[in-house]
């Protein structure tokens, strides 16, 4: 396997992260700072628990906020799309060939 190996801190351990290039490596390190800022978070408002359970909830709110913005950019997406099907549909009416869309 290729690339290079980082050691990233999630709570208080650290663990090595086999990486492929530096903007996979940019990526990994931007995921374990969310991750320890929401862990901080939820340690602050929520205590007796153990390390992993403040892990699992700081994973579990993160990934409800990941796809919370994927369902948000899919609805703009296909709203995009629907706009170009239709300026596609007003420059055929238009009597415009499809080769001069891209002049």
């Amino acid at each position: 396997m290729d690339g290079y190996s980082v050691e990233i801190q999630i709570g208080d351990r650290r663990y090595p992260v086999r990486v492929q290039s530096d903007q996979e490596e940019q990526w990994v390190r931007e995921a374990a700072r969310a991750i320890n800022q929401r862990y901080q978070e939820i340690q602050l408002h929520i205590t007796g628990h153990e390390p992993v359970d403040y892990l699992a909830m700081s994973c579990l709110l993160l990934l409800a906020e990941v796809n919370s913005h994927n369902r948000q950019l899919h609805r703009f997406l296909m709203g995009v799309e629907e706009q170009i099907r239709k300026l596609v549909e007003l420059c055929r009416d238009a009597g415009l060939e499809k080769s001069e869309f891209y002049e």
